[in-house]
């Protein structure tokens, strides 16, 4: 696998069981992001209740953090809005709608069919062929919930790694 950049390097596990009744392990890196402490951009109230981070001199959602980490080390890749049912390279608007690779939408197609309670992990990367599932979780108030597992089954079945997953469990510190 491609060297993850150094915010995503993992720095443990986490013991999951899936539903399949299958126990894992799967890869964590803990990264700390100053929190935002200026206003929210209105964005809808469906997003209005997530925490904002310090990015880039703007505010920006977990995922968008963790995405960008990817990005700036030559992966591609988005956010998939699986409430919205969309894919995202930057904060929610018409300009930053990400394109996902016919061969990677294909997989993810792929492994959505075979369980259709499933829900693909916040983020998506990809170099060439290579993939990465990484879920963005803050530290203490989080957790992964039963559809993710089920993703995470359901792509294991269709011939995906252990190593391509990712649990990035942030937390936030207020900034200087």
């Amino acid at each position: 696998m491609t060297p993850l950049p150094p915010l995503m390097r993992p720095t443990g596990t986490e013991r999951l069981v899936l539903p399949s009744g299958r126990a894992v392990a799967v890869a964590k890196c803990t990264p700390s992001f100053r929190e935002c402490s200026g206003r929210r951009r209105p964005l809808g109230p469906t997003y209005d209740s997530k925490p904002l981070l310090a990015f880039e001199g703007e505010a920006a959602f977990a995922e968008i953090v963790v995405l960008a980490s990817f990005l700036s080390a030559g992966w591609g890749g988005a956010w998939i809005d699986g409430f919205h049912r969309a894919a995202w390279r930057g904060m929610p608007a018409p300009e930053t709608r990400a394109e996902i690779p016919t061969l990677i939408a294909a997989r993810l197609e792929r492994i959505g069919a075979a369980d259709p309670r499933a829900r693909c992990w916040d983020v998506v990367v990809w170099r060439g062929e290579e993939i990465l599932f990484c879920e963005a979780k803050r530290a203490t108030r989080d957790k992964i919930r039963d559809s993710q597992l089920r993703w995470l089954d359901s792509a294991l079945v269709n011939g995906v790694a252990m190593s391509q997953f990712l649990i990035a469990e942030w937390s936030a510190h207020a900034g200087a």
